[in-house]
């Protein structure tokens, strides 16, 4: 090997070594680089996220594979920061009722920041030092930056940008350096059920790894769907279409937490794992699908914004932008102008039918009419 002008050259049959990456995840996650886990909105990503921040924490395998290392995981909320202390107890009732593990949250090494994040590669390497220092201030090695979501943490002007996207995974990379660990960001994917994600291709061309969750739906009209998989879709070092399973579990308090299918039983009186009368599939009609969106939205936590006055415990709401962008996600418009318009109908259907209602001072808030 020649090192010439800070470039290394082998002649032909000559092969450099570089030492291994070890895992994070065995399998699926390394300890070092940049991932993404695409899921469409209620899919379960922050549920799972949550999950493996826990399970690196504890030494507890994540969906039946071995956990490498343990330590710390710092989460960057760009939405649902309000709601994350309580899908966090919800997250260790899982672990205690999977694994055994009674951990408070007071003594789970999670260093949270609700936030928006700089794009300038310099800025994010800056913050990732600085919050290896106060991880390692607590004896705590960072393992794992979670960044939830991509869309939310950062303001793009525009996400089908390739050097928009290609400056961004740049910074994320940098961040992880710093930190020495591994930075894995929550996004959309660009189509219902899609493994592509949405905006520009440079994410996932940068990426080191991507994992696509996947929740299929319950047999029978009205069931909640509750299982899913999380398939390994890009790898630079295992063969990719590896896939885990999981299920969302409820929690006697009405939450959930991921884990896979039989890790735990089910509280008393639960619907999941019980029989269901199945039913002639039907073509849901886009009213329904913001109805049955408005209560996915609410049931996974993501049921307020900040800075606007929260809808009442009891009520069933969701954001009306959250409730739109997941729509048009999943009913992905030609042009804008036919994106409002299909919006707009199916708004007036769902509200015309009595299944719906704005609520709040300015309207930003949909809620079921049962609940409201």
């Amino acid at each position: 090997m020649l090192a010439t002008g800070g470039l290394c050259f082998l002649w032909a049959g000559e092969e450099q070594t570089t030492e291994a990456v070890p895992w994070l995840v065995e399998g699926l996650i390394p300890a070092h680089g940049v991932g993404l886990m695409l899921g469409r909105s209620g899919a379960g990503k922050s549920f799972l996220a949550l999950r493996l921040a826990c399970c690196i924490a504890s030494d507890v395998p994540f969906l039946g594979r071995e956990v490498r290392l343990t330590g710390g995981t710092v989460m960057l909320l760009g939405e649902a920061a309000d709601t994350f202390t309580e899908r966090l107890g919800w997250a260790l009732e899982g672990l205690r009722r999977s694994d055994g593990h009674n951990v408070r949250p007071d003594d789970t090494p999670i260093l949270r920041a609700s936030c928006g994040l700089p794009k300038a590669v310099d800025d994010l390497q800056a913050i990732g030092a600085d919050l290896r220092r106060k991880m390692e201030a607590r004896n705590v090695a960072p393992r794992l930056v979670v960044v939830d979501t991509l869309t939310s943490a950062f303001s793009f002007a525009n996400e089908n940008d390739a050097s928009e996207a290609s400056r961004i995974m740049k910074g994320l990379a940098a961040l992880g350096e710093a930190m020495g660990c591994f930075v894995l960001a929550l996004a959309h994917p660009g189509k219902a059920g899609g493994r592509e994600i949405r905006g520009s291709n440079a994410f996932t061309g940068q990426a080191d790894v991507v994992l696509s969750v996947e929740r299929h739906k319950a047999k029978g009209h009205g069931a909640a769907p509750r299982r899913g998989k999380v398939v390994l879709t890009k790898s630079r070092r295992v063969a990719e279409g590896d896939a885990v399973a999981f299920a969302l579990h409820p929690t006697e308090d009405g939450g959930m937490f991921a884990a896979s299918p039989d890790d735990t039983a089910p509280p008393p009186g639960s619907r999941e794992g019980g029989s269901v009368k199945a039913e002639k599939p039907r073509r849901e009609k886009p009213a329904d699908a913001i109805a049955r969106i408005v209560a996915g939205l609410d049931e996974i936590g993501l049921r307020t914004m900040p800075g606007i006055v929260p809808p009442p415990p009891e009520m069933t709401a969701a954001p009306v932008c959250r409730v739109r962008e997941a729509f048009e996600i999943e009913r992905p418009p030609v042009s804008r102008d036919a994106g409002r318009k299909a919006w707009e109908r199916a708004l007036k259907g769902a509200i015309d039918a009595g299944r719906l209602t704005l609520w709040g001072a300015a309207r930003d808030y949909l809620a079921l009419v049962g609940n409201a």
